[in-house]
């Protein structure tokens, strides 16, 4: 397993000091592309091989939210894979070893040139540091589709801008995060979220922003879609309060 430790920083809190959820997504982010980099299979190696990992989803557990100046340990591990999807834990502790946030996500390779996912073999997998055992294992994560059960209602519609773009000029997988909290009720209380990504969203794309929830007063469950202009999904957050 992998591991880096950090500190909860000014620019990653809410007024209550609070760590916030698209900090969350860019630290187990970050983590992961620490360990591809140390690993020797970063991007580097993604740009000789043709090759671009693309994350489909991501289901984040919410166990204790760490606060301003606290210490916090960030870990990954792929412990799973099928041709070309890995599947990955991310974990955060406390200064205290205690696990604070959990999270599975899935992976695909993709050819560069074709578009199309990569077959990736058991030889080339086992770069990657494959271990099924993870502290995660016992915990049980949500489905990786959300369903679009509730009426939706626009609520903005901008465009994808430079500030937007990762380094493979699409749409960053944590700006999605950042949007649709943006949008959360002040007194909505997050015990765990997941995200499903449907479509890469790159430069001039125009993303029209739809909400939802399960009730009108005091939802548990807080939805936000990011449609294109035919109401095609780029990625939809869902958040829960259990």
């Amino acid at each position: 397993m992998y591991t880096y430790t950090d500190r909860i920083k000014m620019s990653e809190t809410d007024k209550r000091r609070n760590w916030t959820i698209p900090a969350i997504i860019d630290a187990m982010q970050n983590c992961v592309m620490f360990q591809l980099e140390d690993l020797g299979v970063g991007l580097d190696y993604f740009e000789q091989n043709n090759k671009l990992l693309v994350v489909t989803c991501w289901q984040v557990k919410i166990f204790k939210l760490p606060k301003l100046f606290d210490t916090i340990t960030v870990g990954t591990q792929v412990y799973g894979f099928k041709a070309a999807t890995g599947l990955r834990h991310c974990m955060i502790w406390d200064d205290k070893g205690e696990l604070s946030v959990a999270s599975h996500s899935l992976g695909v390779f993709i050819d560069t040139k074709t578009g199309k996912p990569m077959k990736t073999s058991k030889e080339e997998w086992n770069q990657y540091d494959v271990r099924a055992d993870t502290p995660c294992a016992g915990i049980v994560f949500q489905d990786r589709h959300i369903p679009l059960t509730h009426p939706f209602q626009v609520a903005e519609e901008f465009e994808v801008n430079i500030h937007h773009l990762d380094v493979n000029n699409h749409m960053n997988n944590g700006q999605y995060v950042r949007i649709a909290y943006n949008y959360l009720p002040e007194d909505f209380h997050a015990a765990q979220f997941r995200v499903e990504y449907k479509k890469q969203a790159t430069l001039g794309d125009k993303i029209i922003v739809q909400l939802a929830s399960d009730k009108e007063q005091q939802p548990s469950v807080f939805c936000v879609a990011m449609c294109d202009t035919e109401n095609t999904p780029f990625a939809i957050v869902e958040f829960s309060t259990q």
